[in-house]
C-alpha cells in the first residue's frame, strides 16, 4: 500500500500540474474579454458561455479535489510548496502558447524551486488538525473583506503596478483556500469549523477575479509568481502557528532552507516577458 505521505505528495503534484495548465488557459481566455476590472459581468458571462473558461473552472475544481486530499495527509507548508511548482508548469507552457521567453537564468530558477521542494519533503512531519476557533474563523472573513477592498483599489491603478498588485492580492486570496480546506478534513465539525470551510468558495471566487485582471495586464508567468509566493508562505506559516503542522525533529533548518530556496526559485521567474515586449525586441 502507498503511504499517506506518498499519496499526499502525488495528489499535490498532480494538482500543481493542473493549476499550472489552467493558468495559461485562463490567460488565453481572459485576454479575449473586456478588462474584468471595469466590471464583473463579462467575466461572469464567460464562466458559463466560453469553452476555455468553463474548462478552467472544471480543471481547477479537479485540482482542488486533489489539493484537498494532499492537505488531509500533509502539513500545509509542504503541500503549498509542491503547489508552488505549478509556476514551473505555467512558465514552460507559456513559452509554447503565450510567446513568453525563458532565459537560462529562468531555467536555473525553475531547477532551484524543484530542489527546494525536495529538501522540504525530506524535512516534513505530520499534518496538524483542522479545527477552527471562533477568532480564527472571524479572521478568515475579515481577511476576505480586506482583500476585496484592496482589490477594488488595485484595479484602478495603472499598469504594470496595478497588475503586480492584483497578482499579489490574488495570491493572498488563494492562500485562504488551503487554510479553509483543512477544515473539510475534520470528521467532527463544530460551527466555527463549518463557517471556516464555507470560505473556500469565497476566497476562490475572489482569487479568480483578481488573477483574471492581473493576467490581462502583465504576463502569465509574472502574474503567477507573486500569486504562488503569497499562497505558499501565508498557509505555511499559519499551518504551523494555527493548525499544529509539524516539522521532522531536528530538521527545522532543512525545512526553512528548502522553503527559502524554492521560493527564491519561484521569484526568479517573476520577470518573464513576452517575445513581443519592447525590451526583448532585436536592436534596429
Amino acid at each position: 500500500m502507498l503511504s499517506s505521505m506518498l499519496i499526499g505528495l502525488l495528489c499535490a503534484a498532480f494538482a500543481a500540474i493542473l493549476y499550472g495548465l489552467t493558468s495559461v488557459l485562463q490567460a488565453i481566455a481572459v485576454r479575449r474579454l473586456p478588462d474584468p476590472g471595469d466590471g464583473l459581468w463579462p467575466l461572469a458571462k464567460a464562466l458559463v458561455t466560453d469553452v476555455a473558461m468553463v474548462l478552467v473552472v472544471v480543471i481547477g475544481l479537479i485540482g482542488w479535489g486533489l489539493h484537498l486530499v494532499a492537505i488531509k495527509y500533509l502539513p500545509l507548508y509542504l503541500v503549498q510548496a509542491v503547489i508552488a511548482a505549478s509556476l514551473v508548469v505555467t512558465a514552460v507552457t507559456s513559452v509554447l502558447y503565450l510567446r513568453e521567453r525563458l532565459t537560462p537564468r529562468h531555467w536555473a530558477a525553475a531547477a532551484a524551486a524543484c530542489g527546494g521542494l525536495a529538501l522540504l519533503a525530506l524535512a516534513s512531519g505530520d499534518a496538524g488538525h483542522g479545527q477552527f476557533t471562533t477568532n480564527k474563523t472571524v479572521a478568515l472573513y475579515v481577511g476576505a473583506v480586506a482583500i476585496t477592498l484592496a482589490g477594488l483599489v488595485a484595479v484602478r491603478r495603472p499598469e504594470p503596478a496595478g497588475g503586480i498588485a492584483l497578482a499579489w492580492l490574488s495570491g493572498l486570496a488563494y492562500a485562504g483556500i488551503p487554510l479553509a480546506t483543512r477544515a473539510l478534513t475534520e470528521s467532527d465539525w463544530d460551527v466555527s469549523t463549518l463557517l471556516a470551510a464555507a470560505t473556500v468558495g469565497l476566497y476562490g471566487l475572489l482569487g479568480f477575479w483578481l488573477y483574471s485582471v492581473a493576467l490581462q495586464r502583465i504576463t502569465a508567468t509574472a502574474s503567477t509568481a507573486p500569486l504562488v509566493l503569497a499562497e505558499t508562505v501565508v498557509p505555511a506559516i499559519l499551518g504551523v502557528v494555527w493548525l499544529g503542522d509539524n516539522i521532522r525533529q531536528g530538521w527545522a533548518v532543512v525545512a526553512v532552507a528548502g522553503l527559502v530556496i524554492s521560493l527564491v526559485g519561484v521569484l526568479g521567474l517573476a520577470d518573464v516577458q513576452t517575445i513581443d515586449d519592447p525590451a526583448l525586441a532585436p536592436p534596429s
